[in-house]
């Protein structure tokens, strides 16, 4: 949906006054934000503005009790990424390390600095780094 700042931040507002006065259970509550955030999406900035918007409302204890769903929904959805960034990284660093294994190896098996660089894509200057170990 096509809101302005604080347009998304009033509408996040009013939907949390409203969802505060519904007694659904946390996974209504969970199901009934989902389906919100879909359409309407806070960036980090926006929701630090509501959080601080809730702990001045009349609401506060109650709107606190339904954001904490939505927070963790959050935390979900950033450990998934983070986990996703871990793996692949975790996969660079283990390539790398293969190839300075292998490098190595050729070394011991006296290849040149030349045929390890073309074969392994290390720099020379890794290649001297592992000679010297």
């Amino acid at each position: 949906m096509n809101y302005e700042e604080n347009e998304r931040i009033d509408v996040t507002m009013e939907f949390l006054r409203m969802l505060a006065k519904l007694q659904l259970t946390k996974e209504q509550q969970r199901i009934v934000i989902d389906f919100f955030h879909t359409y309407l999406t806070l960036t980090k900035r926006e929701e630090m503005i509501v959080l601080n918007k809730i702990k001045a409302d009349d609401n506060t204890e109650r709107m606190l009790e339904i954001t904490n769903p939505y927070i963790e929904h959050g935390k979900d959805i950033g450990r998934k990424e983070g986990h996703r960034e871990g793996y692949t990284e975790g996969r660079k660093l283990g390539k790398s390390e293969a190839k300075r294994e292998i490098a190595s190896k050729m070394l011991s098996k006296g290849f040149s600095i030349e045929e390890i660089k073309q074969l392994t894509a290390l720099s020379e200057k890794e290649i001297e780094r592992l000679r010297q170990k």
